[in-house]
């Protein structure tokens, strides 16, 4: 059941780890541009516009400069092309197929001026439709945007930033309605960020249910970031949300750091310090820049993951504006694989012992083929760099390039698990991330020493799951659609978490078509499992469906579950593995709902065995970040209690925030 998987391109030989070599190459391959003097630099984008499988670059300019498109020779050089005229002081450009029909249109975000919309007609034929998408052409003060499909149709939306205070509903959001039009929907979706002086943002999935949530970047301690939740397809604000930090923020990009299957987040700061918050796979963050070493503390713009000696774990680089008197470089954080990071460059000028200058965007692509990571960086002053990655001693890789059919052509929103011996590796499909930066469309795994990935998992937006075993044809670009392995079930939910005596398994289905059952596998090592249990499925069924399972009586430390999902013809596929840390102090959740979804008249929460005693404050807020409903459950620490919400409510989303012991996390919910 499994098809041939498309190569799209070549070889690399295969060594073992070293140090960090780079090599300057702007000039030598024909970049001979900076961004300007503008309002906090410029952007660049590594994306492939043409479609040849070779990673292309475009860099904005400040006012009175044009645009600067350079087409990838596929030799390690760029022949420069004049694709629009705009001469406006543009700052983000984001390549993405909004229309589906197979090539790559742009948008372009201009600070005090009007943000572009050019579609592709073929061939980089390229035309300005910004006035028929929008309805309007009204010049903001705009830095970055962010592409994604917030309500999970097909089409790429689109999430808008707006550098503006003293103004209330800020930020846009842009519904794409299909027919090359978008509507501003913003107003009515609790994510215009109210009035905060917002950089950038970024959709992802920090829960890992399939919805992309936004992250917004808000500029001043006095300005919170903002995380919205997206409760199946509409927004709702996190109140008082462990990612919502007060820092001068400049980036928000979104990216698995530690390898434990979640998103988590990077936030660049002035001098005070940057923030790595780490995600405990239920969307609560943890700031770990102290206890990992990714607190940089100079001033830092676009701050990106990427893995530059395929180790099998992802390593950072920060940019950063050399003020003189400091001799400030850009970061190259090394991931040490214990859970720290190391900045040796950074006494010596950083890479090459000259990555210093006014950098702010930068993105990461293959210019070369080679798979290896190199890096694109916007100078404000000088000119861009182009560290090109000559690494001699680096791991095998894998680059993939997804292509949507149900979804959105260019399978943004898509996360993609390979599985390499004990190892789980997830990449996101972003739009875009990083302060003002959009990397190559191909998603890339370092292998280290392993000749073959044991199993690859691609969850579409659509809800769709493709899964691929035992690939050994590694080193190379590999092309992946959208339903080509798919079983007739669609898993949209998967979640573990610790109790008292034993490990709570719940999942759901939204479609079955001839399942015969699931069975529960589980292992000590990430990689060796045994089935455990069975779960008889519906068998055929158009609606949600939610299952549960007990793993009695097993206390082990640290656990791993996947579901083998089969069909009444004996053709199976696995869920993702789930990892669970049992605490010898606490459960890994306060509570849990009762029926979910619920009636207005039966919304229970009920605590968790061992919850600690306390009185636990529960809010329940709409879409709308509202509080509508709100109690207090109290427990003695040994046995379970219930809260009962009064009843009344109308049929919606919502988000249940619990409060006690020092603790808080959030739960959806969502009545019909």
């Amino acid at each position: 059941m499994r098809p041939i998987l498309s190569i799209l391109a070549a070889l690399l030989p295969v060594l073992s780890l070293c140090a960090q070599t780079f090599s300057e190459v702007a000039l030598a391959s024909g970049i001979n541009i900076s961004y300007g003097d503008g309002n906090q630099g410029g952007g660049v984008s590594f994306a492939d516009f043409n479609g040849d499988g070779s990673d292309d670059l475009t860099f904005t300019s400040a006012a009175g400069l044009p645009l600067y498109f350079y087409r990838n020779n596929g030799n390690g050089t760029f022949t420069s092309l004049n694709l629009v005229n705009n001469f406006d002081e543009s700052k983000e450009a984001i390549w993405v197929d909004y229309d589906n029909d197979g090539d790559q249109d742009l948008y372009v975000t201009v600070f005090n001026g009007v943000s572009r919309l050019y579609r592709n007609e073929g061939g980089l034929n390229m035309t300005d439709v910004t006035m028929s998408a929008f309805g309007s052409l009204t010049a903001h003060p705009t830095f970055g945007a962010v592409w994604g499909d917030y309500d999970r149709d097909g089409w790429l939306d689109l999430y808008v930033c707006r550098y503006v205070s003293g103004i209330t509903n800020i930020n846009r959001l842009y519904r794409n309605n299909g027919n090359g039009t978008f509507t501003d929907i913003s107003d009515g979706s609790a994510s215009n960020d109210g009035s905060k002086l917002s950089f950038d943002a970024c959709f992802l999935d920090v829960n890992n249910d399939n919805w992309q949530e936004i992250y917004v970047a808000n500029d001043r301690p006095f300005f919170a970031n903002s995380l919205y939740l997206n409760q199946l397809g509409t927004y709702a604000q996190d109140p008082g949300g462990s990612a919502n930090i007060a820092i001068d923020a400049m980036n928000a990009g979104g990216a698995d750091y530690d390898n434990d299957g979640d998103m988590d987040l990077y936030v660049s700061n002035t001098s005070e310090g940057n923030a790595l918050l780490q995600n405990d796979g239920f969307g609560n963050f943890t700031d770990v820049a102290g206890a990992t070493g990714t607190g940089v503390f100079q001033e830092t713009w676009a701050s990106n993951f990427f893995d530059y000696d395929n180790d099998l774990d992802l390593d950072l680089y920060v940019s950063s504006i050399n003020f003189f008197q400091q001799n400030w470089a850009n970061a190259f954080l090394v991931n040490e694989g214990d859970g720290t990071f190391s900045n040796n460059l950074a006494a010596t000028g950083g890479l090459g012992g000259s990555d210093t200058g006014l950098s702010y965007g930068h993105a990461m692509g293959d210019l070369n083929n080679d798979g290896k990571l190199d890096i694109a960086v916007s100078q404000e002053t000088d000119n861009n760099l182009l560290w090109r990655n000559d690494e001699s001693s680096v791991g095998n890789y894998l680059r993939v390039r997804l292509t949507g059919t149900t979804s959105n052509a260019d399978g943004i929103g898509a996360r993609v698990v390979a599985q390499v011996g004990n190892q789980i590796l997830t990449r996101y499909r972003h739009g875009s991330q990083g302060y003002l930066s959009q990397h190559s469309q191909s998603l890339h795994f370092g292998l280290g020493s392993n000749t073959q990935i044991d199993n690859i998992q691609v969850f579409w937006p659509s809800g769709i799951v493709d899964s691929y075993d035992n690939i050994t044809s590694i080193n190379q670009l590999m092309g992946l659609t959208e339903g080509e392995t798919v079983l007739p079930l669609v898993l949209t939910a998967f979640a573990v978490k610790t109790e008292e005596n034993h490990n709570y398994l719940d999942w759901t289905t939204s479609r079955e078509n001839n399942t015969s059952h699931f069975e529960i596998e589980r292992s000590v090592d990430g990689q060796n499992f045994l089935e455990i249990g069975r779960v008889m499925a519906a068998g055929n069924s158009q609606s949600v469906l939610s299952y549960e399972f007990l793993d009695d009586d097993f206390k082990r430390e640290v656990a791993y579950y996947r579901l083998k999902m089969l069909d009444k013809d004996d053709s199976f596929t696995y869920s993702e593995v789930r990892r669970v840390v049992r605490s010898k102090t606490a459960s890994s959740m306060l509570v849990r709902l009762g029926a979910n979804p619920a009636s207005h008249s039966s919304i229970n929460v009920i605590s968790e065995a061992g919850m600690p005693a306390d009185n636990y404050e529960l809010k329940l807020y709409d879409i709308n970040g509202t509080l509508v409903r709100q109690g207090i459950l109290t427990t003695d620490g040994s046995t379970r209690g219930t809260y009962t919400f009064a009843a009344g409510l109308m049929a919606g989303n919502y988000v249940l925030k619990v409060g006690g012991n020092g603790r808080s996390e959030y739960h959806q919910l969502i009545v019909h």
